[in-house]
């Protein structure tokens, strides 16, 4: 049985990967800044609220629990917030990910697992954005959040050698909350169920690529499971532009041709398509969930969790 640390688990993809590793001795730590309890209420192993930004907090986590893999997912992800507070997002993604590098060569960690994003890389021509960016495209994040997961990166090639990096997609599914002005998916049944406001960043034809939350769950267990070293991209393969999504939406709730607002101003980050050839080919995973699919397994937790609520 093999002891793994898991970080922000019980957030949306952390509480979705902590949930699978059932044949596994797990241990999650969590600020609960964005995760939430109710996401781990099936979750058999140990619960410890704490911060990885204190280090000592952490080093009585890797004292008493000895963790074998680490597996990486805390982050500050809120775009607005890597704008507006640029220190805190480095303090989280840069200083947090070096603290936890140093303790598990302190405590002889096998091995470490991360999840990066898509906005390290250099925004593509569009040319590039259609067939897809792989893992050597230039990267030159155009984000303070991009900036401080590329640092994170940068300390875990340098420092940690068996490594496994995963730069994913637009993650969506059950469980995900909108944060800031981030995930339109979660924004949009939230809008749909609840009211909340939402608008389509301009055009909307923008395209992203929409990976499934238990797709790169299942990754993130096989990275763990591999002695796979590198930077992978993890996402679908494929792009769909926003209005293409909020189309699916609609065919859901049955009101095609529905009435969105938009705002002025379009997305600067224009088409966003990555390869994954190349973790398809080394490590083996493969997205399984359609877009179609995955929508239709987000819409039945969100109407699940209202029908909780009433």
């Amino acid at each position: 049985m093999t002891r793994i640390l898991c970080t922000g688990g019980a957030g949306f993809i952390g509480s979705t990967t902590a949930l699978m590793l059932k044949h596994h001795q797990v241990i999650v730590v969590d600020n609960f800044s964005t995760g939430k309890t109710e996401n781990l209420k099936h979750f058999r192993g140990k619960i410890c609220p704490g911060d990885i930004t204190d280090m000592e907090f952490m080093d009585r986590i890797f004292t008493d629990f000895l963790p074998e893999a680490v597996l990486h997912l805390a982050a500050q992800s809120a775009i607005s917030t890597a704008y507006s507070d640029p220190q805190k997002d480095m303090q989280v993604n840069g200083i947090g990910t070096l603290n936890l590098i140093k303790l598990a060569l302190k405590y002889g960690v096998q091995r470490f697992v991360f999840s990066s994003t898509s906005a390290v890389y250099k925004p593509p021509r569009p040319f590039f954005a259609s067939v897809g960016i792989n893992e050597f495209w230039p990267v030159k994040p155009e984000t303070p959040y991009g900036i401080s997961k590329l640092a994170a990166e940068q300390y875990i090639r340098t420092l940690f050698p068996n490594h496994l990096i995963l730069r994913y997609g637009n993650v969506y599914g059950p469980r995900q909350k909108s944060i800031g002005e981030n995930q339109v998916i979660a924004r949009a049944f939230a809008h749909f169920i609840h009211g909340d406001d939402f608008s389509i960043i301009g055009h909307g034809n923008q395209k992203r690529d929409f990976v499934y939350v238990g797709d790169i769950s299942r990754c993130n267990i096989a990275a763990l499971n591999s002695n796979l070293v590198g930077t992978f991209n993890a996402a679908s393969g494929r792009s769909y532009s926003v209005n293409q999504v909020l189309a699916e939406i609609e065919k859901i709730f049955d009101v095609r041709g529905y009435g969105w607002e938009h705002t002025r101003h379009n997305d600067p980050r224009g088409d966003v398509a990555l390869n994954v050839s190349q973790i398809r080919r080394k490590l083996g995973w493969n997205p399984d969930v359609s877009l179609q699919d995955g929508l239709i397994a987000t819409a039945d937790w969100w109407s699940k969790k209202d029908e909780q609520r009433l």
